[in-house]
């Protein structure tokens, strides 16, 4: 279709001569979108690089598991040690007492008969009274100790090294939806579905939930072209907590229950 500008047979003022312009302007913009429709966005695909992320990823949990149960480990073992150093040391102090008594009943003179038989009494129920130490490997438990936290220190840096994978795979999908409203390209219907147009304004929320609902896509390799969840899951299912989150996530974006 063509529009032609006929003779109005008197000059135009500049408002309709703006008109016109906005008019033909807007019609080759139709054109120009009927010819060269906007490229359609592709968010689900992953690269060979994201996939293993995840599989770094997925170790959080175990990571998590590993460095408590040493953790725990380390403060028994810990406790151990320091239960038997105090042990030790009230038996020192016992000890230097006895033998302070002692030195006191021997240098008394024998016509102190009343203060020696006085101080046999004190010796007596100080020994009764020694301090009881635990029998405890000493070596081996230092050993242990030793061996505890350079595996914590091993199960440190792998849950770092998760977090990290999490942090870039967050990274590369903010990146993806980004570049997709930068170009003008058409979301996939599934983002439409769930999402809807990106809001005016403070849009942080609505961000962040597309970010949860790629990373939920991309994780559980879901292909579903309308659903941005996919199909629902049991409570039993391995990604029934990630879903819950996704859910969430799309609630407190949309203002939906």
């Amino acid at each position: 279709m063509t529009a032609e500008i006929t003779d109005p047979g008197e000059p135009l003022t500049i408002t309709e001569l703006t008109q016109r312009v906005l008019s033909l302007e807007a019609r080759l913009d139709r054109i120009q979108d009927e010819a060269c429709p906007p490229a359609k966005a592709d968010l689900d695909t992953t690269t060979s690089d994201e996939r293993r992320l995840f599989d770094i990823a997925a170790e959080q949990r175990t990571h998590d598991e590993a460095m408590l149960r040493s953790s725990t480990n380390l403060t028994k073992l810990r406790g151990k040690l320091h239960q038997h150093e105090t042990q030790l040391a009230q038996v020192t102090s016992w000890e230097s007492r006895r033998v302070r008594l002692v030195i006191e009943r021997n240098q008394l003179r024998f016509f102190a008969r009343a203060e020696r038989k006085r101080l046999d009494s004190l010796i007596q129920l100080h020994d009764d009274k020694r301090p009881r130490v635990a029998v405890l490997d000493i070596d081996g438990t230092q050993r242990t100790i030793r061996e505890e936290e350079a595996q914590l220190t091993v199960d440190t840096a792998a849950a770092d090294a998760s977090k990290e994978a999490r942090s870039r795979l967050a990274h590369t999908a903010r990146k993806r939806i980004t570049e997709m409203l930068l170009a003008a390209q058409t979301p996939p219907t599934w983002f439409s579905a769930g999402l809807g147009v990106q809001p005016a304004g403070d849009s942080a929320r609505w961000f962040d939930a597309a970010i949860v609902v790629l990373l939920y896509r991309w994780k559980h390799t879901v292909t579903d072209p309308v659903l941005p969840l996919g199909d629902r899951v049991e409570f039993d299912h391995p990604a029934y907590q990630d879903r819950r989150a996704a859910e969430s996530a799309l609630r407190s974006a949309t203002g939906t229950r």
